[in-house]
């Protein structure tokens, strides 16, 4: 008797400790939001592509530059660090997502051949959260 007690309290702490779907997506919407504030309060539009790049190494958060966040005709890059991901579509191999640093586009780069290549020209536009779907078919 004991043990089916034992065994009943168990399944039912499971039950209590497992997060619904709805209650996952929450939870992590909260996680978004905490940490697109932490950038925000120390990376104002404005500063240079350098003093982004340099505080994100400072904290060890590793990113990746992007052709762009916003538009497809930019000639700037775009800098993005995961912090997560969402249950994937069927036609995709992931859904991950980002904090974006979207720097403002230079009408004119001094280099021409440089087209689309990271310039200290560069200033930040906004912070955000971009959603990515990967590997789509």
């Amino acid at each position: 008797m004991t043990k089916l007690v034992t065994l009943a309290a168990l399944v039912c702490l499971a039950g209590c400790a497992a997060r619904t779907p709805q209650q996952q997506a929450e939870r992590d919407e909260i996680h978004y939001g905490a940490t697109l504030r932490t950038y925000k309060q120390v990376l104002a539009p404005g500063m240079t592509r350098k003093q982004v790049e340099d505080y994100l190494h400072a904290e060890n958060v590793p990113y990746t530059r992007l052709w762009t966040v916003e538009s497809v005709h930019k000639h700037s890059l775009d800098d993005i660090t995961k912090i997560g991901h969402e249950r994937k579509p069927w036609y995709c191999s992931e859904n991950n997502v980002y904090v974006a640093f979207v720097f403002s586009d230079q009408n004119e780069h001094p280099n021409e051949s440089k087209f689309g290549v990271a310039d200290e020209m560069d200033k930040l536009k906004k912070v955000s959260i971009f959603h990515w779907l990967e590997g789509c078919l």
